[in-house]
């Protein structure tokens, strides 16, 4: 179950997980403002005791797509 959550956004992995019961910590190297632009990914997941878990993420940098350069957006 916890294992879901690699590769997702930090905001949507820590509101699924506590939905589920789980008390969420989370350890970062993060830019300061990769985590307001989403770019903030799970890359671990560690069960830290009963219903607690320890999410790490990465700064992963927006890779622009075809839709990102149809709007103008990279």
């Amino acid at each position: 179950m916890l294992t879901e959550v690699l590769g997702w956004q930090l905001a949507e992995a820590k509101e699924w997980l506590e939905a589920q019961g789980w008390r969420i910590t989370v350890r970062s190297t993060l830019a300061p403002r990769a985590e307001e632009q989403g770019e903030a990914r799970v890359v671990r997941v560690k069960v830290t005791g009963p219903q607690q878990a320890e999410l790490t993420v990465a700064y992963v940098p927006h890779r622009p797509c075809p839709f990102c350069e149809e709007e103008g957006n990279t």
